[in-house]
């Protein structure tokens, strides 16, 4: 199961009603952002319901942080929503390949 990706409070949407400075694009992605304790905290109760042997939890979103997680830099997500050609790069390359290559092959 993979756990929620971390999102900044003003994706460039100009339909969501966002300040002039979301619309231009200079919004830095700064976090925490509204919705950062909402996703921690679906993120744990996932992680408490994966406690099988063949299921695992993975929170690959501090791959996409910066400034000691206090940023989410627009080249991994340009909106700040959703990820660009980086982002999924660094989700699969630096987050998911190294779990997945962990795991036992064949049947169980």
């Amino acid at each position: 199961v993979l756990g929620i990706l971390p999102r900044a409070d003003c994706p460039n949407y100009k339909w969501w009603g966002a300040s002039p400075e979301c619309r231009s694009g200079r919004h830095r992605g700064s976090l925490p952002g509204v919705f950062t304790s909402q996703i921690a905290e679906v993120n744990r109760r996932l992680r408490a319901l994966c406690t099988g042997p063949r299921t695992h939890f993975l929170d690959c979103g501090p791959v996409f942080l910066a400034d000691n997680g206090t940023r989410l830099p627009r080249r991994l997500m340009s909106d700040h929503l959703h990820p660009t050609h980086e982002g999924y790069h660094r989700l699969t390359a630096d987050c998911l390949r190294p779990h997945l290559e962990a795991l036992p092959r064949g049947r169980p």
